[in-house]
């Protein structure tokens, strides 16, 4: 069904959407519907989305957490939708969206469900959750199982919604029966409803009989221009028809001598990626495809065909109310469940075998099994109040904002001298005499670096990926030992390797699909990666062997972890507390840590730390001109220069950024700082809250100083303090009033801090608690596939 003019909106009682996922995907595929409301899913915490995905559709949920209800969405990922909170009422099980298509209003679309056991109260409650939504918006729909059949016009309970639909100008469109009668003995009803404010904009609503449940699916079309759905783009390599011997004999045979006679790394880089370019092109052809991952592959024809046969029994059986069509719809109902399960578990079954021997193979299955997917968002994004749907504007947006939002937070910067941040590591180095001076690289070193690599390793901006690599390592090295050497020996990175593909990751998939929700991961090329960690081996030996990680830094660390950052705190904690002592405790937090790092600062830094001028000029070339390109679904944006910051996805720049902070810790006065990479921690202890606070507020106005000194910008809404104190002191008050410049610092009683969940008693009560339902939830699914 479905008009190719419009938005198809659906609603369907599921009674169970645990072990229906391949119905539902029929469905939606067979009825071409945009957005699926279902009533009684019967989730809860234990069922995670990944477990419920629908392949090109996004999933929002509410669940009753108790036995029965709960309702939820499904809705094409080609449509912008954003979860409507406050207009849910916690007394009702109720959903809202709005979804944003092009060329129409902001739409409000709900999906609820009455229990047939409810009062007239909760009723009464629904009527009034649809008169507020409805004086909030324009177009609604709000679509459900109410259990009140609209056949039934003297009942209470149709009287008292209908009424309530005319005070709030909607219509019920939905005028077929959705529960149908199996048996003379029973009446077919409608008791799911489709209600509606702009009913003239919709073609006529229908009703659908479906196998997986014991209601009809209701269906309504709303006449607007819909947003084109492509599906996802991907660009990889085929080795389809590769023959890795035949790739073998083509690069043995080709002439790497014009690359180890260059003397310019560039020039050389550039001859290499050339040849080998073609090369790889030529056995490995890179090919776009549409990304249809299949969420069900064990659905074959055949069950899909009895499938079918099933639906067309329970309409047969509907007509004709005879006992014997019902009987004969059950058995191909229980037909349907028992071999969706067999093919499930011998589809498992075979790949559980085929990867006994290689764990990191039968984890992948396993995960599949779990259906353990990463986060996916829209193929869409609003931008200005506008609908943007191609996906190079996409990417340009983002590559936009990553770039102007860093700039903003530059400007906004007071300029200092860049000698001052220093002092503390002069200070440090007055007594040490040591020098970093880059050493190359042997074509040994090269090989066992390349046969190292993962097959699965993401490739950069030129799609030359490990795998491929690999299979060349004791072929190639001689010429890209030579290209890692002369870069060694020149002080220059190659501009090749300086080119970003940045893949942008949802921060919360809860939250609507944003420039502002999106994280950017610098994706390098993978020969930039192994040259990188011979500087970053090299760099991380000078720094520990010659003792110039301060005992505060937990991160890059022999025998250092979050592990050890945690125990060093919490040991602290507890001997002042011992001692009837108050611990505060302030969590900053840095906006954009990595991007905002100002090259000059690094440099001089590094250069305090014994870095030789030839290593300084290798370090500055790889900051200096970097550029970066947003790939988003297949499309990659413009290039754009990045003039600070070390990059993410890189293991060179964590290690950066936490030299950079390593003489934090010299600032505090009377206080400990704990930091790991971009994580720090201030924290002392004092006999009285007055006192505490002073002694806070004195080494925040340090830590503030340094900041601004090094160019680094605080986020002010996400730095929190705790006071711990023992249940001795628990009655006393102890409200702290730290401020950041003229921002206060919100005080807190439960946090968490690097991973684990801590509370002002150090009671650990909550990460308990956590640790339990995460294993609860685990179990839960451990049990749920070992019949597999």
């Amino acid at each position: 069904m479905g008009h190719k003019t419009g938005i198809v909106l659906a609603h369907l009682n599921i009674c169970s959407l645990r072990n229906k996922i391949n119905e539902i995907t029929q469905i939606c595929l067979t009825e071409n519907i945009h957005v699926l409301a279902l009533s009684e899913t019967h989730l809860d915490s234990t069922f995670e989305n990944s477990m419920l995905n629908v392949d090109g559709y996004r999933l929002y949920r509410r669940d009753r957490n108790q036995n029965g209800g709960g309702v939820a969405f499904y809705v094409k990922e080609n449509i912008v939708a954003t979860l409507k909170s406050e207009l849910m009422s916690r007394d009702i099980e109720v959903i809202w969206l709005q979804i944003n298509l092009p060329f129409s209003k902001p739409t409000l679309v709900g999906c609820c469900y009455r229990p047939p056991s409810s009062n007239a109260e909760y009723l009464q409650k629904i009527c009034e959750n649809m008169e507020m939504v409805s004086n909030k918006c324009g177009e609604m729909f709000l679509l459900g199982d109410f259990n009140i059949d609209w056949f039934s016009k003297k009942s209470f309970l149709f009287e008292k919604i209908i009424t309530m639909a005319n005070t709030c100008n909607l219509k019920q469109v939905m005028t077929q029966p959705t529960r149908i009668a199996m048996d003379n003995s029973s009446k077919s009803a409608c008791i799911d409803h489709i209600y509606t404010n702009v009913p003239d904009l919709c073609f006529q609503a229908v009703s659908i009989g479906v196998g997986c449940s014991d209601h009809n699916l209701i269906a309504i079309t709303k006449q607007t221009k819909m947003p084109k759905s492509g599906g996802r783009i991907m660009y990889r390599r085929s080795y389809k028809h590769f023959n890795p011997n035949l790739f073998i004999d083509d690069i043995k045979s080709s002439n790497w001598s014009t690359v180890v006679q260059e003397i310019d790394v560039n020039a050389s880089l550039n001859t290499f990626m050339e040849t080998f370019g073609k090369i790889v092109e030529k056995h490995a052809p890179l090919r776009k495809r549409t990304v249809k991952s299949n969420s069900a592959p064990w659905l074959d024809e055949e069950l899909l065909s009895l499938m079918k046969r099933r639906d067309n029994a329970k309409k047969v059986a509907s007509n004709s109310k005879h006992v014997e069509d019902y009987t004969n719809y059950r058995i191909l109902r229980n037909r349907v469940t028992k071999l969706n399960f067999l093919k499930k578990k011998e589809y498992f079954g075979q790949k559980i075998c085929g990867s006994m021997n290689d764990s990191k193979r039968l984890w992948k299955v396993l995960q599949e099994l779990m259906c353990k997917k990463t986060k996916t968002f829209n193929l869409n994004m609003e931008i200005g109040g506008i609908i943007v749907s191609k996906p190079f504007d996409i990417a340009n947006h983002l590559n936009d904002f990553f770039i102007n939002k860093v700039e903003k937070l530059r400007s906004s910067m007071v300029v200092q001298d860049i000698s001052s941040p220093c002092q503390n590591i002069q200070l440090t180095m007055e007594n040490k005499a040591c020098s970093l001076v880059f050493d190359t690289v042997s074509e040994d070193n090269v090989q066992d670096l390349l046969l190292s690599l993962p097959d699965d390793k993401t490739p950069g901006i030129d799609y030359i990926d490990g795998k491929i690599l690999k299979i060349v390592a004791n072929v190639l090295d001689k010429p890209i030992c030579h290209i890692f050497n002369r870069a060694l020996i020149s002080g220059v990175f190659p501009d090749q390797w300086k080119q970003s593909k940045i893949i942008p990751l949802i921060k919360d998939e809860k939250s609507e699909f944003t420039a502002s929700n999106c994280r950017p991961v610098h994706v390098l090329p993978v020969l930039s990666k192994i040259f990188e960690r011979l500087i970053f081996n090299q760099m991380l030996h000078y720094f520990i062997s010659n003792d110039l990680f301060t005992s505060a830094q937990h991160a890059y660390r022999p025998g250092h972890s979050t592990n050890t950052a945690l125990v060093h705190m919490v040991d602290q904690w507890l001997t002042h507390l011992d001692d009837k002592k108050y611990v505060g405790a302030v969590l900053l937090d840095f906006t954009a840590a990595f991007d905002v790092i100002d090259h000059d600062i690094l440099l001089a830094k590094l250069k305090c730390y014994g870095f030789s001028q030839l290593s300084l000029s290798l370090i500055r070339n790889y900051l200096n001109g970097r550029t970066q390109k947003v790939l988003f679904n297949g499309s990659l944006s413009e290039t754009k220069f990045m003039s600070c910051g070390v990059p993410q996805g890189s293991c060179l720049g964590p290690l950066l950024f936490s030299v950079f902070v390593n003489d934090m810790s010299q600032e505090m006065r009377n206080a400990e700082v704990v930091l790991y990479a971009d994580d720090a921690t201030v924290f002392c202890a004092s006999a009285t809250v007055p006192e505490l606070n002073t002694a806070l507020q004195n080494q925040l106005n340090l830590v503030t100083n340094w900041v601004k000194l090094n160019k680094l910008v605080l986020n002010t809404s996400k730095t929190k303090c705790i006071v711990f104190r023992t249940k001795y002191l628990l009655n006393a008050p102890c409200y702290l009033n730290l401020r950041i410049d003229n921002s206060l610092v919100e005080q807190v009683t439960k946090t968490k801090l690097l991973g684990i969940k801590l509370d002002d008693q150090l009671s650990w009560t909550d990460q308990i608690n956590h640790i339990v339902s995460k294993m609860g939830r685990g179990i839960a699914l451990a049990r749920r596939c070992v019949q597999y």
